[in-house]
């Protein structure tokens, strides 16, 4: 498992085990990839505002943009669903790049206004996308907004919005964990959310965010 876990992100930008992992060996898997930045119990809350924190549905999205690698071990599942939703990106981005390169390469000056990574208001701007060597990485969370949408920014954010929301449509894929289940995904790439679930649901995650080495 631990072999196959850089191959597969590298491949697919996605590891996924069903279930039967212990704690130590995700732990584990976490070393492999980089350094844990931070570590929070995903669960529902009443009151709370965070997506993730609710029933309702969690539309598709990257994490925080300083965070490589996002990886979810599971403590309980929803007794119905609670599959996470993926989307690999890199075809998407591809296309644009190819059919509208004037909107596309206008995304590498397009901010987005986020939180710093220990929390708070929104201070940090963050480029939608940027490059490392050939690999094209992605920043895009729909509550998010632009920093400036002038000069033609406001445009290829909403086509890059729109390009991407008819890829979930027949790219999105389903993984549901089971307790002791394991996702990992390129925070970089892949954008990941997940269908509503019931008010009294017992779903629980722990996430970790990590950079990588």
């Amino acid at each position: 498992m631990a072999s196959s876990v850089t191959e597969d992100l590298a491949r697919d930008g996605v590891f996924f085990v069903a279930g039967d992992v212990t704690r130590s060996a995700f732990d584990r898997l976490v070393e492999r990839l980089g350094a844990p930045i931070a570590e929070e119990r995903i669960a529902l809350r009443p009151g709370a505002h965070a997506y993730v924190a609710k029933a309702r549905r969690v539309p598709l999205h990257t994490d925080h943009p300083d965070v490589d690698f996002v990886a979810w071990h599971c403590v309980e599942q929803d007794r119905d669903d609670g599959a996470s939703l993926l989307l690999d990106t890199r075809s998407t981005l591809h296309a644009m790049r190819r059919e509208s390169p004037v909107h596309f390469e206008k995304l590498f000056d397009t901010s987005l206004v986020c939180p710093p990574l220990s929390g708070g208001p929104p201070t940090l701007l963050r480029p939608v996308l940027r490059k490392t060597g050939s690999e094209l990485h992605l920043f895009c969370s729909p509550w998010l907004r632009a920093a400036d949408d002038s000069d033609g920014r406001g445009a290829a954010l909403e086509e890059l919005r729109e390009r991407l929301s008819r890829a979930a449509r027949t790219e999105c894929v389903a993984r549901r964990m089971q307790r002791g289940g394991v996702v990992i995904v390129d925070n970089r790439r892949v954008l990941h959310g997940r269908a509503p679930i019931a008010e009294y649901s017992q779903r629980r995650l722990d996430r970790v965010w990590i950079a990588r080495w």
